[in-house]
């Protein structure tokens, strides 16, 4: 039994242009910027909950790689003692498992890692409210 066409079928790798576009269509507020080193820089507001402040955040992506995403404003808190769960070395958010593919090239920035960032801090500010994360208990990688 041989595969299909459809799994053989491999989704095409988003241009920047294409990421950046998206994301301003949905969030005509925020800010874009395109290096001459093929990276885009995006910034914006996003808020997880109507009882939630409103965060800046900041996403640096370059093609084929993990995008890294910051909360900018306000800063992220610390419960006494604890460590921020969830978040690679400098405060970079982890939004998903690599390892299984969860997101890739192929998928848009403001259709998943933005979502996913909302989602991030709906639950960190549960966590910082009560000290339990409501979020993946999954493992990440240390970097």
């Amino acid at each position: 039994m041989g595969t299909s066409r459809l799994s053989q079928y491999k989704a095409p790798v988003l241009s920047l242009g294409r990421q950046g576009e998206s994301l301003m269509s949905i969030f005509p507020q925020s800010k874009i910027a395109l290096t001459m080193n093929s990276k885009l820089v995006w910034m914006g507001k996003i808020q997880p909950s109507p009882l939630s402040i409103s965060y800046t955040i900041q996403i640096i992506y370059r093609t084929g790689k993990r995008p890294m995403v910051q909360i900018i404003e306000p800063k992220l808190q610390t419960r006494k003692g604890e460590k921020l769960p969830h978040v690679f070395h400098g405060k970079i958010l982890c939004l998903y498992r690599a390892k299984y593919g969860e997101w890739n090239s192929s998928m848009f920035l403001a259709t998943t890692i933005v979502p996913w960032t909302s989602l991030w801090l709906l639950h960190y500010e549960i966590w910082f409210a009560t000290g339990a994360w409501c979020g993946s208990k999954a493992e990440h990688p240390s970097r």
